[in-house]
């Protein structure tokens, strides 16, 4: 398998609240708000699973709310993959898998982040 993946990943569903801060060639999406949620997380990035097509290169700000925690996870990133989803059930609407890579370096929660995904995965060998 030719998996480009450097960082485990582990199935989790959390809500999340996605806002569109740049588009390019898609103007008409920024500043738009969309709630999804997660199908698996990461150290540095998430997938998630939406009704709007968002394209690649699009510039996110999320905001991640698992289930049985307090804390609210904000992060910026850029989608990095898309794929319509094969999970259209019997309603008309499309569905949407998406890959999104954190920018990492200057979010002051990303060392919370880890902790949790590290604590979520089971492992502390993570970094």
């Amino acid at each position: 398998m030719n998996d480009k993946r450097h960082h485990p990943r582990i199935n989790e569903c959390a809500e999340v609240t996605v806002n569109i801060k740049a588009a390019p060639g898609f103007q008409d999406l920024e500043n738009k708000t969309y709630s999804c949620h997660t199908t698996d997380v990461s150290l540095r990035g998430v997938q998630l699973h939406i009704d709007t097509n968002i394209q690649v290169g699009t510039l996110l700000e999320l905001v991640i709310e698992f289930e049985h925690l307090t804390e609210k996870f904000m992060h910026f990133g850029n989608v990095v993959w898309l794929h319509e989803s094969s999970d259209a059930g019997t309603e008309q609407k499309k569905w949407y898998n998406i890959g999104i890579r954190f920018d990492v370096s200057s979010n002051p929660q990303y060392k919370s982040w880890v902790l949790t995904v590290t604590e979520l995965l089971g492992s502390t060998e993570l970094t």
